[in-house]
């Protein structure tokens, strides 16, 4: 597997599994768009270490909550870079409260940071790489298809990625793009930490999580990763509009009990 003499974006990498995956696709040889909207020093060390490994950072601020933000994003990359390979939609923004509590503009917002900003992001993705075999990646959970407490609002936007991602795979295979969806079980990074703000026990829910996945362990953001840099491979040019799920087989048993789904 090599991404040499190619160019990836990927939002929400300066922290996480996108740092994981910024720092990956480095490690095959990638220029690698670092993006951020808070953490501009966590950013800047992100393209240290892919400047480290021999390949060109470039760090661009965006707030995927913002369509005006997501389109000047790819204005920089288009005229800085002119050209892309590799665009992961991983950036996120969640509210964790009950459907009846979860106020409009909480929602809204969700929505936006969620599906709509893979949505604004593949289409201008998808115009920088005509004539190069891009590959379009979307990032989601296993909260798109079983009920996780609290969960509805990012949920609800990450089942609507995975079904645009086959729009998308269908309509643009004749540019030559691949478009799939890389679907993650629980993932031990700080971005758990939102759970707690929901009137949810951390402790308990992660302890609950690794004892119903039959590895007895929760993800790590390399898990994730892993499957990510295949789906961004050529190795992955007969997969098209796919959702795959790397989440240790706790889908595979039920989320919450015996016959759930």
């Amino acid at each position: 597997m090599t991404f040499e003499g190619k160019t990836a974006l990927v939002t929400g990498s300066s922290r996480g599994i996108g740092r994981c995956i910024a720092l990956a696709l480095a490690d095959e040889g990638a220029d690698v768009v670092v993006t951020y909207v808070r953490r501009h020093k966590a950013a800047e060390e992100v393209a240290a270490e892919v400047e480290k490994r021999g390949r060109k950072a470039t760090v661009l601020r965006v707030d995927v909550t913002r369509p005006e933000q997501v389109d000047e994003l790819f204005d920089a990359v288009t005229e800085q870079i002119g050209h892309l390979d590799v665009f992961v939609s991983n950036a996120v923004s969640a509210t964790i409260r009950p459907i009846a509590t979860i106020p409009d503009r909480h929602w809204d917002r969700v929505i936006e940071a969620n599906l709509g900003a893979f949505f604004r992001g593949a289409r201008r993705a998808a115009t920088l790489m005509d004539g190069r075999g891009g590959r379009i990646v979307g990032v989601s959970s296993i909260g798109s298809r079983v009920t996780v407490p609290g969960y509805a609002a990012l949920g609800v936007a990450k089942a609507g990625m995975e079904t645009l991602a086959r729009y998308m795979a269908v309509e643009w295979a004749e540019r030559g793009i691949n478009v799939n969806v890389a679907c993650g079980g629980p993932i031990d990074t700080e971005a758990l930490s939102a759970f707690s703000g929901g009137g949810v026990d951390l402790d308990k829910l992660k302890a609950e999580m690794a004892a119903r996945t039959p590895v007895g362990r929760l993800g790590t953001a390399d898990d994730l990763t892993r499957l990510v840099l295949f789906l961004c491979s050529p190795a992955a040019d007969w997969v098209r509009g796919q959702t795959i799920v790397a989440d240790g087989g706790l889908t595979a048993v039920g989320w919450r009990g015996e016959g759930s789904s």
